[in-house]
Parts: structure tokens; C-alpha cells; sequence
């Protein structure tokens, strides 16, 4: 979410070279990053983290992080369940080039 982008958790040059480090990852042909807008209001974003890897060859997998623990999701319900929240989610996050465009007025 943008609201991530203002928050200050470590000094300023440790924020700098994290978003510097999603510039450069978002410019990848192989990751989409994309930011929700501040104001966005609830999005399924504020459940908490997740990542869907989609390998070819391999059905897809889902990680989930809490504060104590990881796990990796495989069965279909699962990863289906995690796969609407990340349609819900592209639906009111920004797009690519406006993410990028975020993020670089977030170094500035």
C-alpha cells in the first residue's frame, strides 16, 4: 500500500534503498508490482501478506507470512481463495507504470 511508502522505519537511507530495491525489481519482465493508493479504503491487501508462485510445469503455490510463521499453501482451495484476493486486490491497486511513477516520487 502507498501508506507504506511514508511510514519511517529505519533512517531515511534505509527507506531509500528499500524503495530504490522495488524500482529495480518492479523493472523485471518476471514481477508486477503494483502499489494501492492511499485511500483505497478496505482491500483484501489488509488481511496480510501473501505471494502466489506460478511456475510452469508446477500447479501454483502460496506463501502466507504471519509474524511467528510461514507456511506454503498447495491445496486448491487454498490457492484458489488466494488467487480471487489477488484479482480483488489488481482490481484497486494502481497500475505498473503508475506504481513505478509512486516510486519514484516516493525517492525524491
Amino acid at each position: 500500500g502507498e501508506h507504506s511508502l511514508h511510514e519511517n522505519i529505519g533512517d531515511p537511507g534505509i527507506m531509500s534503498d528499500q524503495i530504490d530495491h522495488l524500482v529495480a525489481m518492479s523493472e523485471r519482465r518476471n514481477i508486477s508490482l503494483r502499489i494501492v493508493p492511499a485511500g483505497a479504503g478496505y482491500h483484501p491487501g489488509l488481511i496480510g501478506p501473501f505471494e502466489i508462485y506460478e511456475i510452469p510445469g508446477s500447479p501454483p503455490i502460496a506463501l502466507v507470512e504471519h509474524a511467528y510463521s510461514t507456511a506454503f499453501l498447495h491445496e486448491d482451495t487454498q490457492i484458489s481463495g488466494h488467487q480471487q484476493l489477488a484479482k480483488l486486490l489488481h482490481k484497486v491497486a494502481l497500475s505498473e507504470e503508475a506504481s513505478q511513477a509512486l516510486l519514484r516520487e516516493a525517492i525524491r
